[in-house]
């Protein structure tokens, strides 16, 4: 998301984005939103957390990614409703690499 830093909301755009860390709803939102670059930067975001929380479910370790992934999520949602571009620790790298 790092080449996003300077992107402003459109009108809609930041419930779009905060809809983006609620859980399935990340990948519908990448999927309809994808020519909103601020949209599709949380999307991404989204998706790679909605993944890690899926993972939760591996004994062991999992709470631990799906604990960090709904905290994640919830600071990216109150920064989408805020109009910030924010890269999220881990998950903006690999979405990056993903190249969602």
């Amino acid at each position: 998301m790092a080449e996003n830093k300077s992107v402003k909301p459109e009108q809609g755009d930041k419930l779009w984005a905060a809809a983006s860390y609620i859980w399935v709803l990340s990948i519908v939102v990448w999927a309809l939103k994808r020519k909103s670059p601020f949209v599709h930067g949380h999307a991404r975001q989204g998706v790679v957390l909605f993944i890690g929380m899926v993972l939760g479910i591996i004994p062991a370790i999992g709470w631990v990614v799906a604990l960090a992934s709904v905290v994640l999520a919830i600071i990216g949602l109150i920064k989408a409703i805020n109009g910030e571009v924010w890269e999220a620790p881990v998950a903006g790298a690999i979405a990056d690499k993903l190249n969602l």
